[in-house]
């Protein structure tokens, strides 16, 4: 497993050089609506989220997008149970499938100090969903989910890190945790590596 407080303090200023304006204007702004109310027939929001988090470029349904969001206003956050339930309707190739990064996106959305899983997360942490049945596929993204948190909440510990998050807050000017979690911070520096390793 790669060491993510090495790899980000080693990147720090590659990092905070990156363009996050037009991702941070997103994200706040899908937190603040949800933070306000139902978005059960806010059609504003659900375009800007399934935008931001890419839903539209996963091959899934309308049908199925529709479940997401009602699990999402109805602050459902048992991972388990969302991704059984998702499970049930078929992506555009008519496969059942297990969407865990998905899932972590809209526990994150209900509760932002949970982490948010990618493929880059998963690269950084060298874990990946096994398994042949569905059963087995749970259970294997609960048990990479508590890796995850376990990572976040040690990594957050870190004073070397606090200073970064604390930059990363000054430079674009969200002072609040309130505003931005330093869970989101972290996963947007994760998200600033993968940028950089592309390059």
């Amino acid at each position: 497993m790669q060491d993510p407080l090495k790899t980000i303090s080693e990147n720090y200023e590659n990092l905070l050089n990156l363009n996050y304006e037009k991702s941070l204007d997103a994200y706040l702004f899908i937190q603040k609506t949800f933070n306000k109310g139902s978005i059960a027939n806010n059609e504003g929001f659900k375009q800007v989220y399934k935008n931001f988090y890419r839903l539209n470029r996963a091959g899934l349904t309308n049908e199925w997008k529709e479940l997401y969001f009602e699990i999402l206003d109805s602050k459902e956050k048992n991972l388990e149970k969302i991704l059984n339930e998702l499970y049930e309707i078929p992506n555009h190739k008519k496969q059942n499938s297990i969407q865990f990064s998905f899932a972590t996106k809209l526990i994150h959305t209900i509760d932002t100090t949970k982490p948010i899983f990618d493929s880059l997360v998963g690269a950084m942490l060298e874990q990946k969903v096994k398994g042949r049945t569905k059963e087995e596929k749970i259970q294997s993204c609960i048990k990479i989910y508590k890796v995850l948190q376990n990572v976040s909440q040690t990594c957050l510990k870190d004073r070397d890190l606090q200073k970064i998050l604390k930059a990363f807050r000054i430079k674009f000017g969200v002072s609040e945790k309130r505003e931005l979690s330093d869970e989101k911070i972290f996963d947007f520096l994760l998200w600033g590596l993968g940028k950089i390793k592309k390059r």
